[in-house]
């Protein structure tokens, strides 16, 4: 019993002592602002992330690859009314978090960091 007990304190210390940029970065929140002429998803992240994105057709999607992410919530949440955006979903990608943003027609793409 005692192994055991410092086994788990051992794990538990070292798990503490990874740096920030070890550990899973974590989207806090989303929005997004829909005008007439353009629609921004803002992600609130913990940290920096790296991430790629890319679009594929029949259907329509706009995906977001999200390196050592974890979502901190449910995107499904997010009011798509009036947007281009018929359905978002996510999941695990790898050692990535998956976006997929299901377009109602084709859009055109622009990420900043």
């Amino acid at each position: 019993m005692r192994r055991r007990s410092l086994l788990s304190l051992f794990i538990s210390s070292f798990t503490f002592a990874l740096p920030l940029s070890a550990r899973a970065a974590q989207v806090q929140n989303a929005r997004l602002w829909n005008t007439d002429e353009k629609l921004r998803l803002v992600l609130d992240l913990s940290g920096p992330i790296q991430y790629k994105t890319f679009s594929l057709t029949a259907p329509d999607r706009l995906i977001l690859d999200l390196m050592g992410v974890n979502l901190g919530f449910d995107l499904g949440d997010l009011s798509l009314s009036n947007t281009p955006i018929r359905a978002i979903r996510s999941g695990p990608q790898g050692t990535a978090t998956r976006i997929v943003l299901d377009l109602t027609g084709p859009v055109l793409s622009a990420t900043s960091s």
